[in-house]
Parts: C-alpha cells; structure tokens; sequence
C-alpha cells in the first residue's frame, strides 16, 4: 500500500495542456481553512 496515496488511487503523468507532453507526476491539490484552532478541507482537486 501506498501511504501518499487513498484508496486505490494510482499515480498518473500530466502535463500535457500546459507543456505538449506528460512529464509530471499528479499530486492531488488540497485546500484547508483554518478555523477555530483546527483545519478543516474545503476541497480536494487535481490538475490536467
């Protein structure tokens, strides 16, 4: 198992809108807020 990734998720390339080609790992994107003396996750994203 892989402690980065939940569940099943597999590690893909992106890249390719921006550079032509895929030839970046894909991290998923989070977004936490402060609040109260404790973080909370808006969202959880990920890019092309």
């Amino acid at each position: 198992p892989n402690p980065f990734l939940k569940g099943d998720a597999k590690l893909s390339y992106v890249g390719a809108t921006s550079f032509g080609q895929k030839r970046q790992l894909s991290v998923p994107m989070v977004v936490n807020e402060y609040k109260d003396g404790a973080f909370q996750t808006l969202f959880v994203g990920s890019v092309d």
